[in-house]
């Protein structure tokens, strides 16, 4: 099939896709997602069911950044990081190589973003701790080991129960980003929570660690 025809399917994913890259037309994004969330939810739950992912939140997350993906494709994105675009490919006489790219496109950035998740989330279970969510009584034993011990140990849990209070004293949007950071969240993900571009999420990132490294140092 010819690139031409392809793109005068509307049906198509190659179409829609075309599409969504060259106008920017929420409708036309719209339409292709009604297409392609389906076969996209089904590719990112089964590959991170592969990586060993079984949380249903980390496939909410895997279709939060296959969305922003998405939305960065548009020729009127003014995203400060650019994307891997779609383009169809083919032979030397226009033909095109698949039936229908777009699905092969989708389909590789629906694994892409899910190995990302899953990647993500073995970091996080390997070293991070969420100070605003950890327990009362969690809290109470740290507190006990670190009034009673005075090794190494007892200086990280004062560390800990120093960096927890100082967290909750930052702004609303700050504490946002540091918790999901802390959650192993990446930025893109964080632009979409907050629905801002990921250079103010650098921004609020860096202005809320200056906050803490202030607070801890009184």
């Amino acid at each position: 099939m010819t690139h031409s025809a392809i793109h005068d399917d509307p049906t198509s994913i190659t179409s829609n896709l075309l599409d969504w890259q060259a106008t920017g037309e929420e409708a036309c994004l719209e339409r292709l997602w009604g297409i392609v969330s389906p076969i996209a939810h089904r590719m990112i739950t089964a590959t991170l069911h592969r990586l060993g992912i079984h949380d249903p939140s980390a496939v909410n997350e895997t279709i939060s950044l296959l969305l922003d993906h998405l939305r960065r494709l548009s020729a009127s994105s003014t995203s400060d990081r650019p994307v891997a675009r779609f383009i169809p490919r083919t032979d030397a006489r226009g033909n095109t190589l698949l039936a229908d790219p777009g699905l092969a496109f989708i389909v590789w950035l629906s694994r892409e973003r899910a190995a990302d998740v899953a990647r993500a989330w073995r970091r996080r279970n390997r070293h991070a701790t969420v100070f605003s969510l950890l327990d009362p009584q969690t809290m109470k034993h740290m507190r006990a080991h670190a009034a009673t011990s005075d090794d190494a140990s007892s200086l990280q849990a004062d560390l800990c129960l120093r960096l927890h209070e100082a967290i909750t004293h930052l702004p609303p949007r700050e504490r946002l980003v540091i918790e999901l950071l802390l959650e192993g969240k990446n930025q893109a993900v964080i632009s979409h929570v907050l629905d801002v571009c990921e250079g103010t999420v650098s921004r609020l990132r860096m202005r809320a660690i200056a906050m803490l490294r202030d607070r801890l140092a009184e």
